[in-house]
């Protein structure tokens, strides 16, 4: 059949055009706990003093001569680059260069400002799965970014900066 016939034969319409109320309950659900899981994480974000890593560290270097002026390089006047996350020396550059008008050192602020990134994530991981798996009223995409916010790897990644 064609889509012509479709407008003709109402059996071939949709009986419901909007999820049953079960499934609003679960996603009503699903984004409660994505809340609390996000609001969680947060908290860690905000609570926990920063653990020292060293490529995190290294990356603030970089971010700091740049800042200077020196170039995206770890000694100034030494071209090599050996950074693994170029796009996170840029965030570090903008972030270094508002940390003063804070009070805030750099590392912190790196890890308060990851709560961003972790919302946007989960946010994302809602959206991908929405379009690919389920609609967002079934609640599971947005128990799976609660879950992923949750994550023990994701939250060690995004607390070491």
């Amino acid at each position: 059949m064609d889509a012509r016939n479709a407008d003709t034969r109402p059996d071939l319409k949709p009986v419901h055009s909007r999820p049953a109320p079960g499934f609003r309950i679960a996603g009503y659900s699903g984004f409660t706990l994505f809340l609390a899981g996000f609001g969680y994480a947060a908290w860690l974000h905000w609570q926990t003093p920063i653990p020292p890593d060293d490529d995190a560290f290294i990356t603030y270097r970089y971010a700091a001569n740049l800042l200077a002026g020196s170039g995206l390089t770890y000694n100034p006047g030494e071209r090599v680059f050996g950074v693994s996350t170029p796009a996170f020396v840029l965030w570090s550059t903008v972030l270094a260069a508002v940390a003063p008008w804070l009070g805030v050192e750099l590392p912190q602020l790196v890890v308060w400002a990851n709560t961003l990134w972790l919302l946007l994530a989960g946010l994302g991981l809602v959206e991908l799965l929405r379009r690919v798996v389920l609609p967002a009223e079934h609640g599971l995409p947005w128990l799976a970014a609660a879950l992923m916010v949750l994550a023990t790897p994701v939250l060690w990644g995004s607390l070491l900066g």
